[in-house]
């Protein structure tokens, strides 16, 4: 027997099909950028926010605007008292900007620099018997400063302070132990880490080269203090400070090492002082042409001042 029965749909319910599945397409379009690709662009906005906003600067004005939510903030007085009178009110300064030491990877030493585009901020708090409770205040509130813009805490801490990183930035805190009524908050980048320790290797070839000891007990920190041309043309002389770099307690000594230059020969290192040279110590005749002019003391006129000549 023939089956009559057709296959398939009508035309009538294909339409309504197609239809159906349209508006069934059309309702997860509209889903779709209402909720979901809106919430992807407000993390991506948030994302691109976040970098945009995390510099040195920005963050440190973060600090001083946490820091007026609980605490009367004025500018470190000129003259007079440098510390507050009372609790509740905090002295701030952001005139001295010092990157505190860190070791970037590849090199043997911990770099720190001043000024570039590093930000200090120093934060005095009245320091009698009761001033610890502003000195724990001020650090919580570096610190969730710090969280709010995505740095976490570096596994170690070094001479005192405590770090907050992430892949933009490099913060510190001195810690609430190492406070004597002034909290330092500290940001730069590691690109200026990078180009500060670039500069000073040269410096640290030099030192341990002529003092094998410098570093016997661990890594050092390394500031850069000044370079400059002799009045002998061709000699240049410059010098570095460092000291040692403890884990988790504060710097442990420091002096000046000074370095002298002939021609595009390599740096040499000459020696480590924390005051003026005797004439004498200039007792090569490469020294007397770098340092030529330089402030010296004659011990066999009574120690009076001289130069180097």
């Amino acid at each position: 027997m023939k089956n009559n029965k057709k296959s398939g749909f009508t035309i009538v319910e294909a339409v309504i099909i197609v239809v159906v599945i349209g508006l069934l397409g059309l309702l997860g379009y509209v889903y779709y950028n209402k909720f979901i690709a809106k919430d992807n662009q407000a993390k991506t906005n948030s994302t691109a926010q976040t970098s945009s906003q995390a510099t040195p600067s920005s963050v440190i004005s973060a600090v001083q605007s946490k820091l007026a939510e609980t605490y009367t903030v004025l500018p470190s007085p000129n003259t007079g008292s440098k510390v507050p009178s009372n609790d509740g009110t905090v002295y701030v300064d952001t005139s001295v900007n010092n990157a505190p030491a860190w070791q970037t990877k590849g090199y043997n030493f911990f770099a720190s620099f001043r000024d570039g585009g590093a930000k200090t901020l120093s934060i005095v708090t009245h320091a009698d018997s009761s001033g610890s409770a502003d000195q724990a205040g001020v650090f919580a509130a570096v610190v969730a400063v710090y969280g709010s813009n995505n740095l976490t805490k570096y596994t170690d801490s070094y001479s005192g302070y405590d770090y907050y990183t992430n892949s933009q930035l490099v913060c510190s805190v001195s810690q609430v132990a190492t406070m004597t009524g002034q909290t330092y908050a500290s940001c730069a980048t590691p690109d200026e880490y990078k180009q500060a320790s670039e500069m000073l290797q040269p410096f640290y070839a030099a030192l341990v080269k002529g003092d094998s000891t410098v570093d016997s007990t661990g890594p050092i920190r390394l500031t850069f203090g000044e370079e400059k041309d002799s009045s002998v043309s061709g000699y240049k002389n410059a010098w570095v400070s460092y000291g040692n770099v403890t884990k988790n307690t504060n710097y442990v000594g420091g002096a000046a090492a000074l370095f002298y230059k002939v021609g595009n020969n390599d740096w040499q290192y000459f020696r480590s002082s924390q005051s003026v040279l005797a004439c004498s110590d200039y007792n090569t005749q490469d020294l007397r042409n770098a340092y030529k002019g330089e402030t010296c003391i004659d011990t066999s006129a009574g120690n009076v001042d001289s130069a180097v000549n």
